[in-house]
């Protein structure tokens, strides 16, 4: 409900007249208006979504999971040896903030190249320098854009844009809880400024 109603104010069409289609690894497209390009992600009641014109982006929120107890194996699975060498000199809720932090920034990353999840997390490695993390270049992304941030109590929100150059003022971002059918309760639009791959925390 939140994806068609989003679309069809930007497209100025019924949400009847969308036709979204999915590409080979399962990423969302507007087919009829392959102008607009858009990414959701979903936790725990809390519904994100972001559109704009001609730009590859990737969105994810997760909720902290404090109480989580295998952290570290999926850690293990899912990422690099570097970082996983890195999150062990952390402990107790910092070392799930850091994990819950690499996870949204990757799947963001594959989610904006429009990859599948799974076998392209652990391609991915960022650097993790005291509580810094900075993106190491490789052949996933030679430029791009992130942010990270707590729009909510225990949630964290991860974005990516393939286009260095492009201005947060081009996306829309919504943050909604609630669940379908239901009222939609919207948070504030986040205010955060893109800081490069190169620096960042």
């Amino acid at each position: 409900a939140l994806l068609y109603s989003g679309l069809a104010a930007k497209t100025g069409e019924s949400p009847f007249n969308l036709c979204i289609k999915r590409n080979i690894n399962g990423k969302p497209f507007l087919d009829n208006f392959p102008l607009y390009t858009f990414n959701m992600s979903r936790s725990h009641g809390v519904t994100t979504l972001a559109i704009t014109e001609n730009e590859f982006i990737g969105l994810d929120i997760e909720k902290l999971d404090l109480c989580r107890k295998n952290l570290t194996k999926i850690a293990q699975r899912f990422f690099t040896k570097n970082e996983n060498k890195a999150l062990s000199n952390f402990r107790g809720d910092k070392y799930t903030f850091m994990f819950y932090s690499l996870w949204t920034l990757k799947e963001a990353l594959v989610k904006a190249k429009g990859e599948s999840i799974i076998p392209n997390l652990k391609s991915i490695e960022f650097e993790i320098n005291q509580d810094k993390l900075i993106m190491t270049r490789n052949k996933k992304l030679s430029e791009g854009q992130f942010f990270l941030c707590r729009p909510i109590q225990d949630f964290l929100l991860a974005f990516c844009a393939l286009n260095p150059r492009v201005k947060l003022e081009k996306f829309d971002i919504q943050i909604h809880k609630g669940l379908p059918l239901e009222s939609w309760t919207k948070i504030c639009k986040p205010e955060i400024e893109f800081i490069s791959e190169n620096d960042w925390k």
